[in-house]
Parts: structure tokens; C-alpha cells; sequence
């Protein structure tokens, strides 16, 4: 069983039965003394992925877009387009990950122990490219002329809303004639 505790809303560990795991980058907050227990219970590093990667807008302005991970369904998701898997290693600060070229929806990543399905926003056909068949495949699914699948589901996922609706589908015709620069969640 796994439960979140959340000290704030961005920061959180994961309490997993006796445990609790933090990941890398809230080290300072959890152990910045190499402490390995918090209110009786134990404390460790999680051997799972965070980390953000860099996007730009039409005026050069940085943005940071956030690594987001689903431990229960093994998803690593939110990761913007064209992202290479030596860019998401240095990103989540792993030496390596078992991948290629340019990564795209539905690629498998071996992190530590752990293996993670990618999910590229806006990626819905898992080409490594984000086109107005992605924007299509959106629309037909809205009108149940197509089913997607759960990962597809998550890729159509733009704006980090709840569920896709033909927003996401708007967002991505934009953003192919570059009038949006950015596609999911991003800081």
C-alpha cells in the first residue's frame, strides 16, 4: 500500500508501509544531515526518477517543464517533445537510460530497479512527433469513432487537466502552426 504526505503543494514523499522514500532533489529538506529516520519513521532516497527539462517560448523565454511520475502505473509522463534519452537521463540524473534517438510515447525506460513508460504530451499516435494526426486521433476519440488506450489518454493530456476535451486537440493544431511553445505542464 502507498500513501502520499504532502508537506506543502510541491513537495511530497511517499510513505510505503514503514518507510519513507524522498526523491533526489528534496534531499536538503528530508535529510540535509544524513538523517535516516523523521517522526519514527525510516527515511531513504528513492531509487525512482524526478527532475525537469528545459522548454523555450516564442520569445526565448526558459520554462521549466516538469518530469512527472505515476508510481502506481510505472508512467513517466509530461515530458516535452523531442526529448532525447540522453536529455532525460541528465534530467533525471541517472547514468543511463536503455533508449535511443528521439524518445516517444510508449518507450520503456529501465531507471534503477524500476522500469517507467514514457509518455510524451501530446505524442497520442507514439511517433515521436506531435502532428495534426495527434490532434485527429483526440477528436475522433471525443466522438468515439476511436478508442484510445491509457498511455494515448495521458499523451493527449496538453494542459494538464483532468481529462482531454477537444482543447487539447486546439492546443496542439497551435502549437503546430506555432502559436502556442509549449505543451503540457510546465513552471
Amino acid at each position: 500500500m502507498m500513501f502520499y504526505y504532502y508537506i506543502s503543494s510541491t513537495e511530497c514523499a511517499i510513505v510505503n508501509g514503514f518507510y519513507i522514500e524522498y526523491m533526489r532533489s528534496k534531499q536538503n529538506l528530508w535529510a540535509p544531515n544524513g538523517e535516516t529516520t523523521w517522526q519514527g519513521y525510516e527515511i531513504r532516497q528513492a531509487q525512482t526518477p524526478d527532475g525537469s527539462l528545459i522548454v523555450y517560448d516564442g520569445e526565448g523565454v526558459e520554462y521549466m517543464q516538469p518530469n512527472m511520475v505515476n508510481f502506481d502505473e510505472a508512467l513517466l509522463y509530461n515530458i516535452p517533445i523531442g526529448t532525447t534519452a540522453e536529455q532525460l537521463a541528465q534530467a533525471l540524473g541517472v547514468e543511463g537510460i536503455e533508449l535511443t534517438d528521439v524518445l516517444k510515447t510508449g518507450d520503456m525506460a529501465s531507471i534503477g530497479d524500476s522500469t517507467y513508460t514514457i509518455v510524451i504530451a501530446g505524442d497520442v499516435n507514439c511517433d515521436a512527433e506531435i502532428t495534426a494526426a495527434d490532434a485527429s486521433k483526440i477528436l475522433r476519440a471525443i466522438v468515439k469513432l476511436e478508442e484510445l488506450d491509457s498511455i494515448q489518454s495521458i499523451a493527449t493530456n496538453t494542459q494538464n487537466a483532468e481529462e482531454f476535451t477537444a482543447s487539447d486537440a486546439s492546443k496542439i493544431l497551435r502549437w503546430i502552426v506555432k502559436y502556442e511553445f509549449t505543451i503540457g505542464k510546465v513552471d
